[in-house]
C-alpha cells in the first residue's frame, strides 16, 4: 500500500521557462490544502532563486573543477586546471 501524497505544479498548459524547460512541481508525503502547497511551492522556488543568484555571483576563481571515478568514493580526486 502507498503513502499518500500531494503534489503541486503548473497546469499541463505548457507552461515553460524562458529556455524552453517544464516548470517542475514539487510533492510532499500526507494530504495538503490547497492554501498550505501554494505556499510551500513559493517558498521552494525562492529557496532556488536565491541560491541561482548566489551560485551566478560566484567568479570563475571561486569555483572548483576536480575529476575522480566513482560517484561516492571518489577515488583517485584531482583538480582541473586546465
Amino acid at each position: 500500500m502507498s503513502e499518500r501524497q500531494t503534489s503541486i505544479g503548473p497546469r499541463p498548459q505548457g507552461h515553460r521557462t524562458a529556455s524552453g524547460n517544464v516548470i517542475p512541481g514539487i510533492s510532499v508525503y500526507g494530504r495538503e490544502t490547497r492554501p498550505a502547497m501554494i505556499e510551500r511551492f513559493r517558498r521552494h522556488y525562492q529557496r532556488q532563486l536565491e541560491e541561482a543568484q548566489a551560485a551566478l555571483a560566484l567568479t570563475d576563481d571561486q569555483l572548483i573543477v576536480k575529476t575522480y571515478v566513482g560517484s561516492w568514493a571518489r577515488k583517485g580526486e584531482k583538480e582541473v586546471t586546465e
